[in-house]
């Protein structure tokens, strides 16, 4: 996904916000070199924590004011509890506590991003 920095981040700083296509996501810098506001920079995007499958299928109005949250639609279910999700243009694979119900793909979802990590891709 492509983004603009809002800020700096470094190792040493990591704290980073990027204006993306689907809005501003905070997260949290991994490249090995630092990123400087306006730069726009390729990233994947990681959720570093399990989610529930309750959880990303709660209503919106459900999450916490606090966090930000994103939508996206399941696009692939595999075997070791991992969800493909799309997001705006990006496909993120997602950890899932359990399997994911069978009719999984196509269901829209919401995440929380109390946890993401950009991860730059050097395009």
């Amino acid at each position: 996904m492509w983004g603009v920095a809002a800020n700096r981040a470094s190792r040493e700083d990591p704290a980073l916000t990027l204006t993306t296509e689907v809005g501003l996501l905070s997260g949290t810098w991994h490249g090995s070199e630092p990123v400087q506001a306006g730069d726009r920079v390729d990233v994947e995007l990681e959720f570093a924590r399990p989610r529930s499958w309750s959880e990303i299928t709660a209503p919106v109005e459900s999450t916490p004011r606090s966090m930000t949250a994103v939508r996206g639609t399941v696009s692939a279910t595999f075997d070791d509890e991992v969800i493909g999700v799309i997001i705006g243009g990006a496909a993120v694979q997602l950890e899932l506590d359990a399997p994911p119900p069978p009719d999984a793909v196509g269901r829209l979802v919401v995440l929380t991003v109390d946890d993401l990590e950009f991860h730059p891709t050097g395009l």
